[in-house]
C-alpha cells in the first residue's frame, strides 16, 4: 500500500522475499523503516488466537513473511511439503544454493530421491518425509537431528554430511549404500523400525548406532569394513551378522545387543 500525505510518501508492504523492490526499500536509508508484527500487535492488546491463525494458515514461511515480517529467500531456506513423481523412471531431484532445506513429504515410489543442499536437511512434520526405491541425501551440515531424525520409508539409502550428523529412520527393511557423518564429535543414527537392516559402509568421527528394531542387522558388502567410529552399537531385535559373514568394524568402543540371535562381528582395530 502506498499512500502519500503532507509531503510524504508512506508504503505499507509485507515481505515478499529479497529479490523485490520493498526488499530494496528496506535497506535504503533515505526512508524512515518501522515494523510492526504480529506478535508486537497481539503484545499492544490486539484480540486475535495466533496459534489458531498458524494452524490455519498451514505454511510456516508464508506466516513469517506475513505476520512475522521475516524477509526469507528461497536461495538461502526451502520448504519441500508436498513432492511427488509418478510413472517408472521418475525421480525426484531438489537442489538448495545456500541454506537449510525442510522435508515435509517427498514421493517417488520406486524410484530416487535425491536431495542437496548448502545448509541442513531437517524433519518437516511428523510423518513419512521420503518415500522412494532410493535417497541420496548430501549437506553441507547435518542430516536430520538426535531429537528428531528423517523419517523415510525406502530401500537403499546413501547419505553424507560433510560438517554435522546423520539421523534415518526407516519404517521398512532398510540397505545402506554409504552414510558420512564428518566434523569433530558428529553421530549417525539410522534405525529400521520394521524388517532388517543391511549395512554397506557406515562412518562416523563420534558414534555410530545402527539399530533393527523388530529384524536383523546383516553384512551387505562382504568381507568389506562395514562400521567405523569412536564408539559403535549394535541392537538388533534377532541377530547381528552370522558366523558365515560378520559385521566388520573399526571403533574405539564396541556394543552389541541381538536381542534373540546371535552376534557375530570382525573388528578391525585394536
Amino acid at each position: 500500500m502506498v499512500t502519500r500525505q503532507a509531503g510524504e510518501l508512506d508504503i505499507a508492504s509485507t515481505p515478499k522475499g529479497l529479490k523485490n523492490k520493498f526488499a530494496e526499500l528496506r535497506d535504503n536509508s533515505q526512508f524512515v523503516h518501522t515494523t510492526v508484527t504480529l506478535d508486537a500487535a497481539i503484545g499492544r492488546g490486539l484480540k486475535l488466537d495466533r496459534q489458531r491463525l498458524y494452524d490455519t494458515l498451514n505454511d510456516e514461511e508464508l506466516f513469517r513473511q506475513e505476520y512475522l515480517c521475516e524477509f526469507i529467500d528461497e536461495a538461502t531456506a526451502i520448504t519441500l511439503t508436498n513432492l511427488m513423481a509418478i510413472g517408472s523412471g521418475s525421480d525426484v531431484v531438489v537442489t538448495n544454493a545456500a541454506g537449510d532445506m525442510t522435508v515435509g513429504a517427498i514421493t517417488a515410489l520406486s524410484d530416487t530421491v535425491r536431495l542437496t543442499t548448502a545448509g541442513n536437511i531437517l524433519d518437516g512434520d511428523a510423518t513419512v518425509d521420503i518415500t522412494s526405491g532410493n535417497a541420496v541425501l548430501t549437506a553441507a551440515l547435518a542430516i536430520g537431528t538426535a531429537a528428531d531424525a528423517l523419517d523415510t520409508t525406502i530401500a537403499t539409502l546413501d547419505a553424507t554430511a560433510a560438517a554435522g550428523g546423520v539421523f534415518v529412520q526407516d519404517s521398512d527393511a532398510l540397505t545402506i549404500g554409504t552414510v558420512t557423518a564428518a566434523g569433530v564429535g558428529n553421530d549417525v543414527t539410522i534405525t529400521a523400525l520394521t524388517q532388517d537392516l543391511t549395512v554397506g559402509v557406515v562412518t562416523a568421527p563420534d558414534v555410530a548406532t545402527l539399530n533393527a528394531t523388530t529384524g536383523a542387522i546383516i553384512d551387505g558388502n562382504g568381507t568389506g569394513l562395514n562400521v567405523t567410529g569412536t564408539t559403535v552399537t549394535f541392537n538388533a531385535a534377532l541377530f547381528i551378522g552370522t558366523d558365515a559373514d560378520p559385521l566388520e568394524t573399526a571403533a574405539g568402543t564396541l556394543n552389541a545387543a541381538a536381542t534373540s540371535g546371535s552376534v557375530f562381528l570382525a573388528e578391525t582395530d585394536a
